[in-house]
């Protein structure tokens, strides 16, 4: 009996009562930061020293520099982190987040010597108003999926989700620039080559996260008035969308000079027309054309059935995730100051923010929707 006490004891002294959870722990995300903030001084040290290495051959010796610093941050943590590659995954790219916030700051002029031998020489395509974008969503919004996924992981709790939605995001941002590289006017270089783990390690992170988790079952009980109100609104607002990513992608697959503007919308986003130095904001609205609007049809399809198929959270998410960066990028190319004046839109056009905002908020709405019908425990999710 007096043995017992003490064992109780113990364990309230370390925080900790029979039958109830361990209180999660920050010790790995307050770790993760930590780590990411190194990138400040190392992207300093190493502009400075390839100033000093002759043009010819510097953009080798960038990548195989870029290469040593992932190799070196990924054996740096392993130890002080659980044993999921994800979970390294996941601190190495918020390390190289930073680093593209850097990259944002370097091209708008807020600080000068971190990355401008990079931009010069390393990967001169970024040096733009579409690759400032996709660097500051990385540097701001990914950073932070990244810290939510290492606490998650690091605390035994379910990251799929989270998990799926960035993936869905990078790798659209992904076949946007990689597309990009090749169809616009500078050529691919060594530093190229870096862009490999962007591309592998979501692919294989996802497939993973579909594999690994349980599928969510749904509530099919009857609704109450408010929610078919809303699934109703939400069936218009998936149309709407439908229209507007078609209307996108055939202006898209037109030829440059033919004056196609399906909805007249062009003249609403002149951006889209700006291919210097590269055709993103086409490659994007193609993007959308063969693998969104699939997924809204779906999403409409399914949106006023009580009946709904497992796999419609995980493509809803996918969905929300595109459309959250590759939204992101078209209004900042659109406002961007270093975007030419012709091809910029005014922050008072109503008709831009309808149809982008439209498009952006209504899968977020949606997968709220989807939410609030899953039956089962959400920590699942």
């Amino acid at each position: 009996m007096g043995n017992k006490s003490v064992n109780q004891h113990v364990i309230s002294r370390q925080g900790k009562t029979l039958g109830t959870p361990a209180a999660a722990s920050f010790y790995h995300l307050k770790l993760t930061i930590l780590v990411s903030l190194l990138a400040w001084p190392v992207t300093y040290v190493f502009n400075n020293a390839f100033e000093k290495i002759d043009q010819t051959v510097r953009p080798f010796w960038m990548m195989a520099s870029g290469f040593l610093i992932l190799a070196s941050v990924v054996a740096g943590v392993a130890k002080s982190y659980v044993k999921d590659w994800v979970c390294y995954g996941a601190v190495l790219f918020a390390f190289t987040a930073v680093i593209d916030l850097i990259i944002t700051l370097e091209f708008n002029g807020v600080i000068r010597n971190f990355m401008s031998e990079y931009l010069k020489l390393g990967e001169p395509y970024l040096a733009s108003s579409w690759g400032s974008a996709i660097a500051l969503f990385d540097g701001v919004g990914f950073y932070f999926m990244y810290l939510g996924l290492v606490h998650l992981i690091c605390n035994g709790k379910s990251w799929r989700s989270l998990g799926i939605y960035w993936g869905a995001g990078i790798i659209n941002s992904m076949i946007v620039l990689i597309l990009g590289i090749f169809t616009g006017k500078h050529s691919p270089t060594f530093c190229t080559f870096l862009n490999v783990p962007y591309v592998l390690f979501p692919i294989v992170a996802l497939i993973r996260a579909f594999r690994q988790e349980k599928r969510p079952h749904w509530n099919n009980t009857s609704k109450s008035l408010l929610l078919k109100s809303v699934d109703l609104t939400l069936a218009v607002s998936l149309a709407g969308c439908i229209c507007i990513t078609l209307a996108k992608g055939f202006t898209a697959l037109a030829p440059k000079n033919a004056g196609v503007d399906f909805l007249g919308f062009v003249a609403h986003e002149k951006s889209f027309l700006f291919d210097d130095p590269a055709p993103f904001p086409i490659i994007q609205a193609i993007v959308y054309l063969f693998y969104i609007v699939p997924v809204q049809i779906v999403s409409l399809y399914y949106c006023l059935s009580s009946h709904k198929p497992s796999f419609l959270w995980e493509i809803t998410l996918a969905h929300a995730g595109v459309m959250m960066q590759g939204q992101f990028s078209v209004i900042g190319l659109a406002f961007d100051p270093q975007t030419p004046l012709d091809f910029q839109t005014s922050w008072m056009d109503t008709h831009f923010w309808f149809y982008n905002l439209l498009i952006l908020i209504v899968p977020h709405v949606f997968l709220w929707r989807l939410l609030k019908q899953h039956s089962t425990d959400r920590k699942a999710l």
